[in-house]
Order: C-alpha cells, then sequence, then structure tokens
C-alpha cells in the first residue's frame, strides 16, 4: 500500500483489513480519493463509516428485560453491553458495572443509559476508534437519527480493530462444538 499525503491537510481514511485491523492513509479529500494502485488499475479510497464496522445482529433485550436477564447475559464474558430495544429503538444500554446495587427484578432499562454509549451509523470510524481507546468503552451502539438500533460497534482488546460479524459467528461455533468435543474425549478413554 502506498501512501499519500498532503501537507495542507492532515485528515485520513480509515481501511480495515479482512483480520479486523485498522489501517490509516492520509488523503485530501474527506469522502473519496481516486487514483491508479501501483500495478495501473484504478482505486478508490473514501472514509470509512462505523456502519462499515458494525456488527448487524446484535444480541439484544427487550422492553421488559430486568437486571437478572442482563446478568444472565453477561455470564459469557465476551458480552460488554446489553442493549434494551422497544420498537427498534435503543431504551439503555447497560454495562456491567451498571448492575452494582440494582435489584435483580428492577427494569434493566432503568440502570443502563442511552448517552455516550450510542454513535451514530454515518459516524467516521478513525474518529470514533479514537474516542472509544480514550474514554474508554469498548461497545457503542449503533443507532440512526431517530435512535433506532441498527448495530453495535464492537472495539478488540488491542483498540486497534473491531469485531466483525464473522468473529462473533466463530465463537458461537466454537461454544457449540467446545462441549461436544470434551464429551467425546472423555467417552473414549
Amino acid at each position: 500500500m502506498s501512501s499519500i499525503e498532503d501537507p495542507r491537510d492532515e485528515r485520513s481514511v480509515t481501511q480495515i483489513s479482512d483480520d479486523g485491523v485498522l489501517a490509516t492513509v492520509r488523503c485530501r479529500d474527506t469522502v473519496k480519493l481516486t487514483g491508479r494502485a501501483s500495478s495501473g488499475s484504478p482505486m478508490t479510497i473514501r472514509r470509512l463509516t462505523v456502519a462499515d464496522a458494525m456488527i448487524r445482529s446484535p444480541k439484544i433485550c427487550g422492553p421488559h428485560a430486568t437486571v437478572a436477564d442482563v446478568r444472565a447475559l453477561f455470564v459469557d464474558d465476551h458480552v460488554h453491553a446489553a442493549l434494551v430495544v422497544a420498537d427498534e429503538r435503543v431504551l439503555a444500554v447497560v454495562e456491567r458495572g451498571d448492575l452494582a446495587g440494582a435489584a435483580d427484578d428492577q427494569p434493566a432499562h432503568e440502570v443502563g443509559q442511552v448517552e455516550g454509549r450510542t454513535v451514530e451509523a454515518e459516524a467516521d470510524l478513525e474518529d470514533t476508534r479514537r474516542r472509544m481507546v480514550t474514554e474508554p468503552t469498548r461497545r457503542l451502539a449503533v443507532v440512526d437519527r431517530q435512535q433506532a438500533l441498527l448495530g453495535l460497534l464492537c472495539l478488540k482488546r488491542t483498540g486497534r480493530g473491531f469485531c466483525s460479524d464473522a468473529d462473533v459467528a466463530a465463537r458461537a461455533a466454537d461454544r457449540e462444538q467446545g462441549p461436544a468435543l470434551v464429551e467425546r474425549r472423555e467417552s473414549t478413554t
């Protein structure tokens, strides 16, 4: 990859590789830069948005979910936030720390919050990644302008990339296969 620099403009374009790692190059056009790759073929680089990196089918809780329901979700250590949704709108994003001292029968949306825990799908991905690293937060609900849920942005532990739908599917498959493999090994001895 060749870098593109314009000393008059420090804006950047972020790209995501197949393994979810981010690469940033500078460009002078905030929307699109068109040129030729070293092979001579046309190329287009555009700024990535949050929508480009979000998980498109996150787990959600309905409006009647309780704190006990969310605690049950958090048994899986890969789950860092519970999205409480009603009529496609985000009522609250609940994080583990929100549950401290809450009664099991309390409505989950009462202990979570929306402010600071959502991002619009059109937001710049690199700016959002920097915000997530700085704050720090690893999960943001992705919404449209009416606060309708579109997905979930999941920052990897390294802070250099995002989880993908494929990552989530692979973890789910591993969980499903894991116990079966253990049972088979135990039954052959």
